[in-house]
């Protein structure tokens, strides 16, 4: 193993789903702990293993741009995780010249039977390829510091302009 990280790609959500009234505080804690606390823990901890010319690639979702009914723990988390992106990428990209991105998940991923199961009447046309989100992740990880994105939008031609879409 090498002396340094070249890509730092954090994809951890904590996916309470319930009413306000119903969520409890420590499921909202936990949704927070997973999510914005983890990483800023997880980018101290590994910020001095990282190069110029490294990444941070963080996860979000629709969330990431506004609330819905039975999100307030996930979408507040997924917001706070954006605008620690947003900082990150304007604290060590200039500093450091590490490129920070995040990319806004936006629709269900294709998890196989899991997802069939959970969503019968799905096509395929309408859920997310985790090979092809992967494919736009390493783009990222890849871009020269003359063209970084800072934040791009990903989500299933077919499931576009939902009610569940941005």
């Amino acid at each position: 193993m090498g002396d340094h990280i070249d890509a730092l790609l954090y994809n951890a959500g904590s996916g309470v789903f319930k009413s306000f009234a119903d969520t409890s505080y420590d499921e909202f804690a936990l949704s927070w702990k997973v999510g914005p606390s983890g990483i800023f823990l997880w980018t101290k901890a590994c910020l001095p293993h990282m190069p110029s010319g490294s990444c941070i690639g963080l996860t979000g979702a629709t969330a990431s741009w506004r609330g819905m009914p039975y999100t307030a723990a996930f979408a507040s988390s997924k917001m706070a995780t954006r605008g620690l992106g947003q900082a990150l990428a304007r604290d060590l990209g200039p500093s450091k010249g590490i490129h920070v991105f995040h990319v806004i998940i936006d629709g269900l991923v294709d998890l196989g039977d899991t997802t069939k199961q959970q969503f019968p009447d799905k096509k395929k046309t309408e859920l997310l390829d985790p090979a092809e989100i992967a494919n736009v992740y390493y783009m990222l990880s890849q871009q020269p510091l003359t063209c970084w994105t800072h934040e791009i939008h990903v989500g299933a031609g077919d499931a576009y302009g939902s009610i569940a879409s941005i």
